[in-house]
């Protein structure tokens, strides 16, 4: 199924860069950074570096191949989920970063397989809560996950046809009205008809593909609750449970084929300030009416983990820049890189290699000053950017 895929890619990703870096260990302290001004025979530093902090992750253990999985990281208005694999036992545990409050770290770690999750909300999240729909694979269930925020937990079987397929591979809730779920299992996208118990979902799609093919990334779009963005490797789709003229069905209402630009699998589908905006290989497009428009290329190898993210008007990138809609032009968020003191350029260049990588990205939810976080294969790295 598509998560254990995302897994697996996650944990090819993380023995190769490894293998690499066997060896080295980093400890994950305070990083405060900044700016310097004076030094020593008459020096001005005028630079600017931003400031970091490395945080350690619950329960990695590297020689254990307890590790994250990269395919599944989300930031909300609130803190960063962190899916982790414990990859002998083939069992998932979801952890939440609380921005550094009394009470760092909460967590869910179930007997059972929970192969995919995803927020509740990435916008409206109470302090100190983990909320998440999660999805077990063999067990054919389907849940949510509530911890300090008053609700309760949950979980369903997920109906036989015809009010279903008997199992997904992925839930996803909308983001506006009712927040319906979306289901899919292999390339078959089903939708939440009815919020009822038995519950009862409708089959709204069926992407022909290859064999061997996967549909890879959803994105439910923040301003029509009616509507997922879905990606394979090179195609992305618009999936609506209405149609595009009255009284017409739901299914895919829009489809555009991005391997004519070359090769390149789609990693990241973002909104922002109400457009589409995707990852193409180390690529990224813009929405521009029925077309995509270029924005540039990321400094990272092309990979296949999200390498953007938003706040919900600025396009934010693992490889230490932003993207400035007033300028059109590419910026670093991570500091100037001269004019620097020997602490501060040491600084800034430990921060540069963890942006070279192309580790997944987050930012958290309606700021406009971050923070912004990059998950490596041990760690959280948590950048106050300079914007």
């Amino acid at each position: 199924m598509t998560s254990i895929r995302n897994s697996s890619l996650a944990l090819i990703v993380f023995l190769g860069i490894m293998l690499a870096g066997c060896g080295k260990d980093t400890p994950a302290t305070p990083d405060t950074g900044g700016s310097g001004t004076g030094g020593g025979g008459g020096v001005t530093y005028t630079g600017t570096v931003a400031t970091y902090t490395e945080i350690p992750i619950p329960t990695i253990d590297i020689p254990n191949l307890i590790i994250p999985n990269l395919g599944a990281f989300y930031v909300t208005n609130r803190g960063a989920y962190v899916h982790v694999q414990n990859t002998k036992k083939q069992l998932w545990s979801v952890y939440k970063y609380h921005n550094g409050g009394a009470i760092p770290w909460s967590n869910y770690s179930p007997d059972f397989p929970l192969t995919s999750f995803i927020p509740s909300s990435f916008a409206n999240e109470k302090d100190m809560e983990l909320s998440f729909y999660w999805n077990g694979n063999d067990s054919g269930k389907y849940g949510m996950f509530n911890m300090n925020n008053g609700s309760p937990s949950f979980n369903y079987t997920v109906p036989m046809p015809p009010n279903g397929p008997g199992g997904f591979s992925n839930v996803i809730p909308a983001k506006k009205g009712f927040q319906r779920l979306w289901g899919i299992i292999g390339n078959e996208i089903w939708s939440e008809s009815a919020v009822v118990s038995p519950k009862k979902f409708d089959k709204i799609a069926e992407i022909q593909l290859p064999l061997g093919s996967f549909v890879t990334k959803f994105f439910a779009d923040p301003e029509n609750e009616t509507d997922l963005w879905c990606a394979t490797e090179n195609r992305l789709y618009r999936v609506s449970t209405v149609g595009s003229t009255p009284g017409s069905k739901g299914g895919i209402q829009n489809n555009w084929d991005f391997s004519s630009l070359g090769a390149g699998t789609i990693n990241a589908i973002i909104s922002v300030d109400k457009t589409i905006v995707i990852q193409y290989g180390n690529r990224i497009y813009r929405q521009e009416g029925t077309s995509f428009k270029s924005l540039g290329t990321l400094k990272t190898p092309a990979g296949a983990t999200s390498s953007i993210a938003t706040n919900g008007s600025t396009i934010v990138a693992s490889d230490g820049n932003y993207y400035s809609f007033s300028t059109g032009l590419w910026k670093s968020y991570i500091g100037t890189g001269v004019s620097l003191s020997p602490a501060d350029m040491k600084k800034y260049d430990d921060l540069k290699t963890i942006c070279s990588a192309g580790f997944p990205i987050g930012v958290i939810n309606g700021s406009g000053d971050g923070p912004v976080y990059i998950l490596t294969l041990d760690k959280l790295v948590k950048i106050t950017p300079k914007l």
